[in-house]
């Protein structure tokens, strides 16, 4: 009934070489719903819960995702790795496309340190790699979800609110800290040929 997603260092990289955006993503799930959720970064002494019906803290305070409506007044990250998939030609334009909307954009290794601005109100949209495991975000949605954002599919379809994940899938995700942002962020990101792929 229940099992542990673990992620113990997201950014290996970054950890190997003295960076401080990694962290380990700890996530519990009761028949494939996430239901608990941990981001500990180490590295900075930030430490985000979220669990199921609760409100999510960061360092034992409650937090909550910020309001924004707009994606031209929404702070975006793309996570490095997701510049990774710069191979493919559509996926550079629908990042162009999300950059050139927003307000400001920034770049950032893994996300484990993204995931929990976003739940904290610093950022208001996180946009991943399109080949996510669900090691790579299991434990990040009950904790956005707890602060009051979204983490959703490329195509809008939430992994939140109960979504049943399958263990061996990849996803491609993104979250945000208001839902409004949910359908002008998925419309971009459904431009890309590679998702029907």
């Amino acid at each position: 009934e229940f099992c542990w997603i673990l992620d113990p260092i997201d950014g290996t990289s970054e950890f190997v070489c003295g960076a401080y955006h990694w962290g380990s993503l700890i996530g519990l799930c009761r028949r494939r719903v996430p239901v608990v959720g941990i981001i500990n970064s180490p590295a900075t002494n930030d430490r985000w819960v979220g669990a199921e019906g609760m409100e999510s803290t960061w360092n034992g305070d409650v937090i909550s995702s910020a309001p924004c409506d707009r994606m031209s007044e929404a702070r975006l990250n793309v996570s490095g790795y997701g510049l990774g998939a710069l191979q493919e030609p559509d996926w550079v334009k629908c990042v162009h496309d999300i950059i050139a909307r927003t307000h400001t954009c920034s770049y950032m290794g893994p996300n484990a340190y993204s995931w929990g601005l976003l739940a904290s109100g610093s950022l208001d949209i996180v946009l991943d790699a399109h080949d996510c495991g669900v090691y790579d975000f299991c434990a990040i949605i009950p904790i956005i979800h707890g602060a009051g954002g979204r983490v959703v599919r490329y195509d809008g379809q939430g992994l939140d609110n109960g979504a049943v994940l399958d263990m061996d899938t990849n996803y491609a995700a993104f979250a945000v800290g208001d839902e409004e942002l949910v359908e002008p962020v998925a419309g971009l990101l459904e431009k890309a040929a590679w998702l029907s792929k």
